[in-house]
């Protein structure tokens, strides 16, 4: 039997045809749980005809919906059918059903997803016996037209392919009684070889109209036979493809234009067939008769008769598809090519930021410790309240961005709940006694050896107190925990807070828990805050495997909560309590006091800052400026710590560490990291240097008054006196000396400055101040001139930088007309233009600035007009 046979066998014709009055429509169903697709796929299908008949369309929103149909209409041609329904599965679910439950092999299945990751288009081809796959986000009416199209088209065929099948037993069956009746009907005989002629001849006729339908389907299409992978058959779009006329691709087989498919794996794809429901989709490479290669997407089925077994395979040229693909790849490289630029941005806007924080927060403490007057105190206090909360804003911020970025972790420490409460009571006691609050706590028992991270369980606790007291003019404020479910491996602890406030509007509390939102954004609003510490508590909470909400009455107060999944330890993983600062600052002076350590810091005011932190706790310190220098330093003396920041000219912190490590006997010293950075991987970046711990500026003195007792060693005598070397306690500074402790009125009063608050700052030090004045002077010599170049090539960033930086150190030395006229030329630039008579109002007031800075430093009035030099252009 030779291929045409074959062709003509597989598609011989019934008995007889039924005359049909009218063409009947095809049956397609429509299956997804979006009515928006429906009307899509209705619009792009209202006059659609194939082969003359129209199409009846069926709707159903889920799988059960489906089944109940298909029940009904047990002829539908083809289903466009949606993967997530009521479930993440549900499409593929159901083509189990029609395929092996129903065995209904002929209906067409055309996955038609917006959500590629629950049925990849690979997984599913191999896995499901779908008859097509198209992505929602690719839907046009061209597209579902050739889908709808070429599913009946295949449908028909297959129908007649079966039809055959069945008729050709019928006609057995009947052959068989007319053998054993033939006797009987020798009469008949002319008439049915007549009979028979005539529905050979229809048979030829439906024969061309289906060899035309398979030329123009637009699918390629072939039968190989099994024993050898000779084509016995290929269509008009197989030839186009492949580049060969048909009578040339009869002569080939499978191997010739499939390197994938050598002659011996022939028979092993047979048998893959047969055991897998004898389908298969798969994507390989075609090779054309030019020798160029092409990717194809391939549905094959094995048919087998007791003479022949064959292959028929439709495969579709994906040329167009894979190079989306690729583009996609590239998108999406591009993506995180940008989510790593902004997690540089944002590690750089952290240290630029709380590099002067550092300096705000450290002089504020600095000169509160050393005794100041009641007025001065609470002046200090309002600065260090006023860094805090800005340090609190950018903690909120960055904390924001990275667990939206995905790059934030929890720790697993012990977690003591009752702990967690108390801590948050003992913070917030002050600020509910000034209100005349009742601040209070009810603890239920919680297991013990919980594992988790009792920083961020605090955080989201003390937002929900914080805003509490905060909303609550009268009344109390009432902490509680409690255990909310409990396995073998884990608690969920609910913790609330409680209290007799305001309360919160019904139409307000939807957006509650959003960034930048409060209950009342207006701009008059009452309460001053962020909106960030809400929706902070919420995703930390996610984080912990749990959630966050709130209720509230207007008037009588409100209950916010949240959830966290908390695993179980064991006991003794509880860890010990850190020493109080008050404990570490006492036990630095008596068993640490003579402590060698090593400062590398580059930035001048934070540098003399450390310097004074290190001498109130009695150790000798070295400085270095730069990387290289700390390395310089670190091969000629022995130390017993070293302070290493991240960020500094010639060589880094980092490689600074990695190369002392390489030193004889430094391997074990330990190096603590002091830098702005506050990311999580730039504390991995300093442990994986060498670094054995980790301090965020700006500097708390408490917490570097710990970090130093955990890694000081008790060796340095307690009666050492020689405390710092001269020069080496500040930069260029000299020491301050014990009469210079109350405010010194010694300097003159000059145009434009605040001498006394300025001199307040640095507690009466005439020295100091006059330093920081030349630091001033010296480091800001170049801003005008580079702000007026900035502003005339209209790089406002830049120029918005360097006005910034001007402004603020204006107001750190008492130049206080000097920062007003920079902070109006700021917003100036802060808006759509900048006005240019700003500028020239700064350039006066700079030179009135240099020659009161003259005064203050005791120049002569030279000093003036060299300053004032330094501004024209060369």
């Amino acid at each position: 039997m030779n291929g045409q046979n074959d062709f003509q066998a597989l598609f011989a014709p019934e008995a007889e045809i039924a005359a049909e009055d009218a063409p009947l429509p095809w049956k397609v169903l429509l299956v997804d749980d979006e009515p928006d697709i429906h009307a899509v796929l209705r619009l792009a299908l209202q006059e659609v005809e194939v082969e003359g008949r129209p199409l009846r369309l069926l709707d159903a929103r889920s799988a059960e919906e489906t089944r109940d149909i298909l029940n009904r209409h047990p002829d539908i041609a083809l289903i466009l059918l949606d993967v997530v329904m009521e479930s993440e599965q549900a499409g593929l679910e159901l083509v189990r059903y029609i395929r092996r439950d129903l065995g209904n092999r002929t209906l067409q299945i055309v996955l038609v997803t917006g959500q590629p990751g629950y049925a990849p288009q690979r997984q599913v081809v191999m896995d499901y016996e779908i008859d097509g796959y198209r992505l929602k986000s690719e839907l046009s009416a061209d597209k579902i037209y050739f889908s709808v199209h070429a599913a009946l088209r295949t449908h028909k065929l297959m129908q007649e392919m079966d039809g055959q099948r069945q008729r050709s037993q019928a006609q057995a069956r009947l052959l068989e009684t007319q053998q054993q009746t033939l006797s009987g009907y020798q009469q008949h005989l002319e008439e049915l070889v007549s009979a028979r002629t005539a529905e050979l001849a229809h048979s030829s006729e439906r024969l061309a109209e289906t060899q035309f339908a398979m030329d123009r389907a637009g699918i390629a299409i072939a039968w190989n036979d099994v024993a050898t992978g000779r084509f016995l058959y290929a269509n008009s779009e197989a030839c186009r493809q492949l580049g060969y006329e048909q009578e040339e691709l009869l002569g080939l087989n499978i191997s010739d234009i499939n390197p994938e498919f050598p002659p011996q794996a022939i028979h092993e794809v047979a048998r893959t067939l047969h055991e897998s429901g004898n389908s298969k989709r798969l994507e390989t490479l075609h090779r054309r008769k030019d020798g160029s290669l092409y990717p194809v997407e391939v549905i094959a089925y094995v048919r087998q008769t007791p003479e022949r077994e064959w292959f028929i395979t439709f495969f579709s040229d994906i040329t167009a598809r894979k190079q989306a693909e690729a583009e996609l790849i590239q998108a999406k490289e591009a993506a995180e090519a940008v989510n790593i630029a902004k997690s540089a941005f944002l590690a750089n806007m952290s240290h630029e930021i709380r590099t002067p924080l550092n300096a705000i927060i450290g002089m504020a403490f600095l000169i509160r410790r050393s005794g100041v007057e009641p007025q001065q105190a609470e002046r200090l206090n309002k600065i260090d309240a006023a860094g805090q909360h800005l340090l609190e804003i950018i903690n909120a911020i960055l904390d924001l961005s990275k667990i939206e970025a995905g790059m934030f972790s929890l720790e697993e420490t012990a977690v003591s709940v009752g702990t967690i409460t108390a801590n948050v009571i003992s913070m917030l006691a002050e600020p509910a006694r000034a209100k005349g609050l009742t601040l209070s706590a009810e603890d239920q028992v919680c297991p013990e050896g919980l594992l988790g991270d009792p920083t961020r369980l605090q955080q989201a606790l003390l937002n929900y107190a914080s805003n509490a007291i905060k909303f609550t003019p009268t009344g109390s404020v009432t902490l509680r925990s409690r255990v909310q479910d409990e396995t073998e491996e884990s608690v969920l602890i609910r913790f609330e807070v409680q209290d007799t406030g305001i309360g919160i509007p019904p139409d307000k509390m939807g957006r509650l828990f959003s960034v930048f939102e409060q209950a009342d954004n207006s701009i008059t609003r009452s309460y001053g805050g962020t909106g960030l510490g809400l929706a902070i508590t919420k995703k930390l909470a996610e984080l912990m495997g749990g959630g966050a909400g709130a209720e509230s009455m207007p008037g009588v107060g409100s209950t916010f909560w949240f959830t966290a999944r908390i695993r179980k330890g064991r006991p003794e993983q509880a860890r010990v309590a850190a020493p109080t600062p008050d404990a570490a600052e006492s036990d630095l002076l008596q068993f640490h006091k003579g402590g060698r350590i090593l400062l590398a810091e580059d930035e001048p005011i934070n540098r003399e800052v450390t310097l004074e932190l290190l001498a109130d706790v009695g150790q000798i310190v070295d400085v270095a400026t730069d990387g290289a220098e700390a390395v310089e330093l670190a091969g000629k003396k022995e130390y017993d710590l070293i302070l290493m920041d991240m960020q500094m000219p010639r060589m880094d912190g980092l490689e600074a560490t990695r190369r002392i490590r390489l030193l004889p006997k430094m391997t074990d010293i330990p190096i603590l990291a002091m830098t702005a950075n506050a990311f999580a991987e730039d504390k991995a970046n300093c442990f994986d240097a060498g670094m054995n711990d980790f301090i965020t500026k700006p500097v708390d003195p408490e917490a570097l008054f710990s970090s130093l007792l955990k890694w000081l060693p008790k060796t340095r005598a307690a009666s050492s006196t020689s405390i710092v070397p001269d020069g080496q306690r500040r930069s260029g500074a000299p020491d301050a000396s014990p009469a210079t402790a109350g405010i010194n009125n010694s300097l003159p009063e000059v145009d434009g400055f605040d001498v006394p608050r300025s001199l307040a700052r640095v507690n009466g030090d005439v020295e100091q101040y006059r330093h920081f004045l030349r630091m001033f002077r010296d480091r800001n010599a170049e801003s005008i001139r580079k702000l007026a170049a900035t502003m005339a090539l209209e790089d406002r960033t830049t120029a918005l930088r360097i006005a910034h930086s001007l402004k603020g150190s204006s107001g750190t030395i008492g130049a206080m007309r000097l920062e007003a006229t920079v902070a109006e030329l700021e917003e100036s630039l802060k808006g759509t233009a900048a006005d240019p008579r700003l500028l020239a109002a700064l350039e006066a007031e700079w030179h009135r600035t240099l020659g009161s800075l003259a005064i203050l430093l005791g120049s002569c009035p030279e000093a003036q007009n060299q300053a004032g030099r330094q501004l024209e252009k060369p």
